[in-house]
């Protein structure tokens, strides 16, 4: 039995193409009866029926540890940017330079401790990426792996939101 791990920020129930993609292909490896294991952020919902449903098993962990310490919460609802402060939108902008991909940025840190804390074999890595910071979490995690596994970079949609 193959173990493969998936690591994404975005993943069900949210809406939004990663989440839809990382989803179905966690359930399509399990049926096929490869061991999976999902790493996303700590995220509000309760996923017990969904591991045991699919088998699968989904860790959560810290989104990060600084300005994105706080849980995920599910909203559905577009967010106003009409609405936001002019200091609010300066912060974002200096933030933007410090931060590469806003906010989720520390996600990237947190995967790679948590991956390195981890002491699991397995024979593939997927890395499903929109923000930036999974891709590069996993990269420094395989970095500093001693064994050769297979790893798989998803960006899909490149060209979105440009």
């Amino acid at each position: 039995m193959k173990k493969i791990i998936i690591t994404t920020y975005h993943f069900y129930p949210e809406i939004n193409p990663r989440a839809f993609r990382a989803f179905e292909l966690a359930k399509s490896l399990a049926k096929n009866n490869c061991e999976v294991e999902i790493v996303i952020p700590d995220i509000d919902y309760n996923f017990i029926d969904i591991e045991e449903k699919y088998g699968f098993k989904i860790n959560k962990i810290k989104p990060g540890f600084l300005l994105n310490s706080s849980i995920k919460t599910i909203d559905y609802h577009k967010e106003n940017n009409h609405k936001k402060s002019l200091f609010f939108k300066l912060g974002k902008f200096l933030l933007s330079g410090i931060y590469l991909g806003g906010k989720s940025f520390e996600y990237a840190f947190t995967l790679y401790s948590y991956l390195k804390n981890m002491n699991k074999n397995f024979d593939a890595i997927i890395s499903i990426s929109f923000p930036i910071s999974v891709h590069i979490g996993t990269s420094l995690y395989l970095r500093r792996l001693k064994k050769n596994v297979v790893s798989i970079a998803d960006t899909g949609d490149p060209f979105s939101n440009n």
